[in-house]
């Protein structure tokens, strides 16, 4: 568990214009302050199920070297991946300097899907989930 003091988004779901593919996404980005941690990803990832956004492995993905399944025109489940982004580094403390007590790692996440409708939506489900989460552990 690792205790975050905040997510933001500092920007709504936008589109983030077709993949390599064809497929149309919906992006944003987020920003949390939190307790040191090395799952980042992971801890996102958790959160997006808590909040029935999707499954992970199924339609939610971490890492830029996750291989994602195309969507289906059976089903047209969006796909959903985070990629972490670095972030600005982290806040000093007068106590703890290695690890940081307190770091901001960013990641930007992405929808993919058939339909840009679906994109959006889910798009949008995720931005909810994360953006606002204060004071909690992950």
């Amino acid at each position: 568990m690792t205790w975050y003091m905040n997510i933001q988004a500092p920007n709504p779901p936008f589109d983030f214009g077709p993949d390599d593919t064809g497929f149309p996404r919906y992006s944003f980005n987020i920003i949390a302050m939190k307790r040191y941690s090395q799952t980042f990803l992971e801890e996102l990832l958790r959160l997006l199920v808590e909040k029935n956004v999707g499954q992970e492995n199924v339609n939610l993905f971490a890492t830029s070297t996750a291989v994602l399944p195309n969507p289906t025109p059976d089903t047209d489940t969006p796909i959903l991946n985070i990629r972490d982004t670095g972030g600005p580094g982290s806040k000093p403390t007068h106590n703890e300097f290695a690890p940081p007590a307190i770091v901001q790692p960013s990641a930007q996440i992405i929808v993919r899907s058939l339909n840009i409708r679906t994109a959006r939506t889910m798009a949008f489900a995720a931005y909810d989930a994360l953006n606002g989460v204060k004071n909690r552990d992950v």
